[in-house]
Parts: structure tokens; sequence; C-alpha cells
């Protein structure tokens, strides 16, 4: 262990050398610290190391591995210098890994020219179906005793529904699109195609491209149900169709290869890009990006234009 003083808190870490609070160098590279929240510290300490044990082959996603990180805690310090308790949040220190960020390439204003991801290529879609298959190939059933954010429809349809309608702008969605999306959903009630897990808010800012051809996915913090980490394979590739709602192309691509290669039911996707959509708006509002997320929402009601992305 190596406690490392920084004036009045204390933080520990296990088989730390030469640690400084915001980062550290060692010989295997450059570490980063990061404050973690109660769900990431599931990910890190609970679920990225039973992954590991699990020796599977991912074509394209790169998960941490428990050699990647180091758990600490800031130790909170008395007058006379000895440890007296644990405070939260956990730190993390993580393994810098070298690669593209997405930060260039993708932005939610409306004057730069990567607005809603126009700095992405396309074919990048197929990577997120990569990305998307990988996860796929992780048993849940393994994590379910871990308490981690899984996404309830019922919840959802009682609770959020009516708290997502409250915070929308007045006259945002017309009460025509409103009756037709309430139909849609109580069609599909009965249908809930399989989960997977990821890290939730599954968007390009939160990748990273290696050079090897690998995609780091981070922040794994799940705040409430709009980001839960166990959904469905619809509504996890649906978060990412609504946050690329500038650039049509890579949404079709995404759609296409989503129901071809994964299997996707074309009308769950409708719904499940639906419900992204209203659970996105009350964040955006009165904005250029919430105009393109309402646009893509009163597109999607009707399921021939979704249809047309196949073709």
């Amino acid at each position: 262990m190596a406690i490392v003083n920084d004036e009045k808190s204390k933080v520990l870490i296990p088989n730390g050398d030469d640690i400084k609070l915001k980062s550290f160098r060692s010989s295997d590279g450059l570490w980063l610290m990061k404050k973690i929240g109660k769900m990431e510290e599931k990910a890190y300490r609970n679920v990225f190391p039973k992954i590991a044990s699990m020796n599977l082959e991912f074509k394209t996603l790169k998960l941490p591995i428990p050699d990647d990180y180091k758990l600490a805690k800031i130790i909170a310090q008395d007058d006379l210098g000895g440890l007296v308790a644990e405070l939260e949040p956990n730190i993390l220190f993580i393994k810098k890994y070298e690669g593209a960020r997405f930060d260039d390439r993708w932005n939610e204003s409306v004057q730069v020219p990567t607005f809603g991801g126009r700095g992405i290529p396309s074919i990048f879609a197929t990577k997120i179906v990569d990305i998307l298959e990988d996860f796929s190939k992780i048993s849940l059933e393994s994590f379910l005793d871990y308490g981690l954010s899984r996404f309830d429809m019922k919840v959802w349809q009682l609770n959020k529904l009516p708290e997502r309608m409250r915070n929308l702008v007045p006259d945002q969605i017309t009460s025509q699109e409103i009756q037709k999306f309430q139909e849609i959903l109580i069609s599909r009630l009965t249908i809930r195609p399989k989960e997977i897990i990821t890290n939730g808010d599954f968007y390009p800012r939160n990748l990273i491209e290696m050079e090897n051809g690998k995609i780091v996915v981070f922040d794994w913090e799940s705040s409430d149900m709009r980001t839960s980490l166990i959904n469905t394979t619809e509504s996890h590739l649906a978060f990412m169709f609504i946050h690329m709602w500038g650039n049509r192309d890579f949404q079709r691509l995404l759609v296409k290869d989503g129901v071809q290669r994964l299997g996707l039911n074309l009308e769950e996707l409708q719904l499940a890009i639906l419900m992204r959509c209203l659970d996105q708006l009350p964040l955006w509002k009165a904005s250029p990006a919430g105009d393109e997320i309402k646009s893509l929402f009163s597109l999607c009601l009707d399921l021939k234009n979704l249809e047309s992305f196949l073709n």
C-alpha cells in the first residue's frame, strides 16, 4: 500500500509507487485520477474483474482489466496526522489509453462543423455494431446480483414517462404525436428483446479508438434509468442513433447493420428510439440539439421511415 499526503487528506492506493494525487507515472505508463460514483465503483470492483475471468474474445470492444486501474480511497486525517475515516467518493487511478477521442468529431453546438457527429465517418457505425455484438457475448446471469442499474419498462411507463412529459418545452411535441407514441408503446409492452450490459451512456464522447482498432468504452456511472447499464440491445443502439442526429449516413448504416448483423427487431428499435428521444429532450430543451432530436422523434413515429434506412 502507498499513502499519499494531500494537505488535510490522504489517498490510499494499492501497490502504488511514486504517486501524485492527480496522476502518476510508472514503468507501464501514465495513470490518471478520476472520481467515481457508486455504480461506476461496482463496475471496476466487480464487473470488469468478472468479465476478465471469462476469457472472452472481443472483436472491437476494449474493457479495462484489473491491471489497468487501481481503486483508492480518500482517507480523512486528524490534526495530529492520524487516519480517522474513509470518505466518499472513491478515487480511481486508470491507465491513460493512447488513442483518438471523439470530442473533436462530435459536438452539441450547431456553430461547429462536427454538430451531432458530422465529423465521424459513417463507416464507423459498423464498429459500433461490433461493440454491441461483443457486449452481447457477456452473460448477464453473472451480474444480476451485483445491484447494477437495470431498465424497468413498467417503472419507466408509470413514473418516468409522465416526468419526461412535464419537463418538455411547451408544444415541443404535439398532442397527436403523443397519442401516436402511446399507441406504439401499448402495442409493444408484451415484447422484451434480449438485454445486454453496456456503460449506459453509449455515445461517441465516451469512446476512445486505439491504434490497434480496439474501442475503449468508459464512463460507467449510471445516474438514473436513462443510462441503465442493463437494457435491450435495441435501446443501447437507439441511444447512439439519436446522438448522431447530424449524420444521417451513419444512422442509416447503424440501423441496417443492427438489423442484419444483430438480428434487431425493427419495431422494437422504433420504440427504443422514441423512448430515448423523450429521455433526452428534457435535457436539451429549446436548443438546436433539442430541435434535431424532436425531428428524429417525429420521423420515427412512422415505421416506414425507419424501414427506408434498410434500403
